[in-house]
């Protein structure tokens, strides 16, 4: 895959590669060509491509300037620029990212209207469910009341019901098996007990693969129960939060802390 910049002075008829033009940042690869099964566009020509020097700094993309000399080529005459892209049958991801496009020396403003987008590559709509599932916190103590969380990430235009049914773990009741958001008290347990839940997504016609929620449910006198006791300190918390830990989680974890600190003054 790859992507290189063109002018036409015709008016768009033909297209000229302005590649050979580039003085600063050129292009730095060259597409696979149909000899080698591409069905690319642009196979076999010079064109950007892979990651541009520099690309990622700390997650963010960090730009290059790429300068391009015309000369006096298409001096008095009207011409129209393009950054064009191309992809073969194997698919494509986002690849192309430009940012403040500048020309110098013109009689007049190179963009004189706006366009409304064509929808060229716009994708088709989803006709799947996609939903996501939490819960208020990972640990709980005995008799706490747990909120299960559901939500939808990308459906097809429809409501979307939930269904809620129980994975693992000592029986639960649910509020609800059938809300989006429904609770359950945790169980009186006399070990560190994980509980799993699962919801499925649905909208009468497609229905969203099963998602997980694990609570795991802390024994009173274990080693991780921030409940406080007699020795004078009120958190027994030493390790690492979780993956999946929620915010209420690392607020537990904190006034257990704090509250640990005063009671020894």
């Amino acid at each position: 895959d790859g992507s290189v910049i063109e002018i036409s002075a015709d008016a768009g008829k033909t297209w000229t590669d302005l590649g050979p033009n580039i003085t600063t940042e050129g292009y730095n690869g060259t597409i696979v060509d149909v000899a080698h099964g591409s069905a690319n566009p642009l196979a076999g020509r010079m064109a950007f491509g892979g990651r541009s020097r520099n690309f990622v700094v700390l997650g963010v993309p960090s730009y290059v300037t790429t300068t391009v000399d015309l000369g006096t080529t298409y001096a008095g005459k009207t011409v129209q620029v393009r950054l064009r892209g191309g992809v073969d049958q194997a698919g494509g991801v986002s690849g192309w990212f430009v940012q403040q496009v500048a020309f110098n020396n013109l009689l007049n403003m190179p963009f004189g209207s706006r366009l409304a987008d064509r929808g060229i590559c716009a994708p088709e709509p989803p006709t799947g469910i996609v939903i996501k599932a939490s819960s208020d916190a990972a640990r709980v103590p005995s008799g706490y009341l747990v909120q299960l969380l559901a939500s939808t990430v990308e459906d097809a235009g429809k409501p979307v019901s939930y269904t809620w049914s129980q994975v693992s773990g000592p029986p639960v009741t649910l509020s609800s098996n059938t809300d989006a958001n429904p609770q359950f008290s945790a169980p009186t347990v006399t070990a560190d007990t994980p509980i799993v839940l699962q919801v499925v997504g649905s909208d009468g016609t497609a229905q969203s693969s099963p998602q997980m929620v694990t609570i795991t449910v802390i024994a009173a006198g274990s080693s991780s129960d921030t409940s406080g006791g007699s020795g004078g300190c009120g958190c027994h918390y030493v390790g690492e939060m979780p993956i999946g830990s929620s915010v209420s989680d690392l607020l537990l974890a904190g006034m257990a802390l704090f509250w640990s600190r005063r009671r020894r003054k």
